[in-house]
C-alpha cells in the first residue's frame, strides 16, 4: 500500500560491536547522513535484502572487507547478496510447491511486525491481520532458522558454518555467560542439519516453531472499532473524531464508491458515497482508541456527517433521502467492527456522468461556504489516492467546462467570474 520502501544500513563499525552489517527497512522518510540507503523497493525486495544482510554469513563477509570504523556504501555494494531470482527455488520449504522466499518472508514478518506501525509492510506482502506477539525464545529460534537457511543458500558446508560462527566472539561470550555454552552456534547447526536432510530426502522441513512462523494464532487481538474514510473524512475527521483516532490504516473499500451524492451542505456539490456503478477505492480506516465503544463511534460519525459536533446528539436511522446512515462491516482483518457513512438510494444520483458531476461542482462554488465546494472536494480527494471509475473523466470535464488546465486554476476562474 505504500509508495515504496527503502532500506538503510549502519555506517559506523567497531571491533567492540556484536555485529557489523546492520540493516533495517522503512517507508519513505528523511534520514541522516550516517545511514546509507537503497531506494524504491517493493516490500518483498526490502524484506529479502534486509534479512540477507543481517544474517551471520553476510556479516562475516562484511567483516573481511571492513578495515576501519565505517561500513561505506562502496563496501556494501561489494557484498555477496543473494540475487532475488534465487529465492524462487526450493532451498528450504515447509510445504510442497513452496518457494524459499516464502520461508524467509514469514519469519521476517513475525520478527518485524510486532507493532501497528509496520501494518503497511504486512499489507504489502498480503499478510493481513494484527501484529505478532513478542516471545524471546521463539524469536531466537526464528533467527536461527533464518541463519541456517542462508548458510545453506550460500553453499557452506557444516564445517564452514561452524568456522564462521566462531568469528563472532561477543555472541559466543554472551551465550556462554547466560547458558553455559555457545547456544547460537549449536542451534543453528542443528537446524542446518535438518535443512540439509530435508533437501536430501525431498521432504518438507519440519520447523521447531509451534505454531509455525507467522501463524494467525500468534497475533495480538484486533482493534475494536474503526471508521472507514473514503472522502473528506480522510483530511477532515472533525473535532470529535480526530482526538479519538489512534492510527490510520490504508485499505481498499469492500464496497463500490462513486461521486454520486448531491451534498446540501456543500452547495449541491457531488460527494463520494457507496454506489453500485462505482469501484473499490483506496481508503483509510480511522482506528478509534480502545476506550471508545461502538455506540460512541457511531454517534460521533453521525454528528460529524451532519455538522453537529459537540451537540451530544445520538444516532437515529432516518428514512429520508438526505438521512445519514451509519452502516458497518466485520470482515476487516485488523479491526473487529468498521463503520462507514451511507445514504438511502433516493439520496444518490442514480446514473452519474462526468459532465453532470462537473456542472454540479462548478455551480457549487457560488452556493457553498468557502472551501466546501465540489472542485475543492475533488482537489482534496485525488491526492488521497481515491480513484473511482469516473474520477479521471470528471476532472477532465471540470477543466473542459472552465477552459483551464488544472483544478486549482478552474476553481480560481469560477470564483472570479461570479
Amino acid at each position: 500500500m505504500t509508495a515504496g520502501w527503502m532500506i538503510g544500513f549502519r555506517d559506523v563499525a567497531s571491533s567492540t560491536n556484536e555485529r557489523t552489517a546492520i540493516m533495517a527497512f522503512f517507508p519513505y522518510a528523511a534520514a541522516g547522513n550516517n545511514i546509507n540507503l537503497a531506494l524504491k523497493l517493493k516490500a518483498t525486495e526490502a524484506i529479502l535484502l534486509c534479512v540477507n544482510v543481517n544474517c551471520f554469513v553476510l556479516d562475516y563477509a562484511c567483516r573481511q572487507k571492513t578495515t576501519g570504523m565505517h561500513v561505506n556504501i562502496f563496501t556494501m555494494r561489494q557484498l555477496p547478496v543473494i540475487p532475488l531470482r534465487l529465492y524462487e527455488g526450493p532451498i528450504a520449504v515447509e510445504s510442497p510447491g513452496e518457494f524459499s522466499g516464502g520461508f524467509i518472508i514469514r519469519r521476517c514478518l513475525e520478527l518485524s511486525y510486532t507493532a501497528w506501525d509496520l501494518q503497511p509492510l504486512a499489507a504489502d506482502v498480503a499478510s493481513n491481520g494484527p501484529p505478532f506477539r513478542w516471545d524471546d525464545n521463539r524469536r531466537f529460534l526464528i533467527r536461527c532458522e533464518i541463519d541456517a537457511f542462508y548458510f545453506l543458500m550460500y553453499g557452506l558446508s557444516r564445517e564452514d558454518v561452524s568456522y564462521v560462527l566462531e568469528a563472532f566472539p561477543i555472541v559466543r561470550r554472551k551465550d556462554e555467560q547466560e547458558f553455559g555454552y555457545y547456544r547460537t552456534s549449536s542451534v543453528i547447526l542443528e537446524i542446518y542439519d535438518a535443512l540439509v536432510e530435508a533437501r536430501r530426502t525431498g521432504s518438507p522441513y519440519q520447523t521447531r516453531l509451534n505454531p509455525p512462523a507467522a501463524d494467525q494464532g500468534y497475533r495480538h487481538p484486533k482493534k475494536s472499532v474503526g471508521i472507514m474514510a473514503f472522502g473528506s473524512l480522510i483530511t477532515e475527521p472533525g473535532p470529535e473524531l480526530l482526538p479519538k483516532t489512534v492510527m490510520r490504516m490504508k485499505v481498499w473499500t469492500p464496497f463500490r464508491v462513486e461521486y454520486a451524492r448531491v451534498s446540501r451542505t456543500r452547495g449541491g456539490a457531488p460527494t463520494l458515497v457507496p454506489h453500485e456503478e462505482g469501484g473499490s477505492v483506496l481508503a483509510q480506516i480511522l482506528v478509534m482508541a480502545d476506550n471508545i465503544s461502538f455506540a460512541e463511534a457511531t454517534d460521533m460519525l453521525w454528528r460529524r456527517e451532519r455538522r453537529r459536533e459537540g451537540t451530544g446528539e445520538t444516532y437515529s436511522k432516518g428514512i429520508g433521502e438526505n438521512s445519514v446512515l451509519a452502516e458497518e462491516f466485520h470482515d476487516d482483518p485488523c479491526v473487529s467492527a468498521v463503520l462507514y457513512t451511507n445514504f438511502n438510494p433516493a439520496g444518490k444520483i442514480a446514473h452519474p456522468t462526468a459532465a453532470d458531476l462537473a456542472k454540479r461542482a462548478i455551480e457549487s462554488v457560488a452556493a457553498a461556504p468557502d472551501g466546501m465546494d465540489g472542485i475543492t472536494y475533488l482537489i482534496n480527494a485525488i491526492p488521497s489516492g481515491i480513484a473511482t471509475p469516473l474520477t479521471a473523466d470528471y476532472k477532465a470535464e471540470v477543466l473542459k467546462q472552465t477552459l483551464t488546465l488544472t483544478l486549482e486554476e478552474a476553481l480560481k476562474t469560477v470564483r472570479e467570474t461570479q
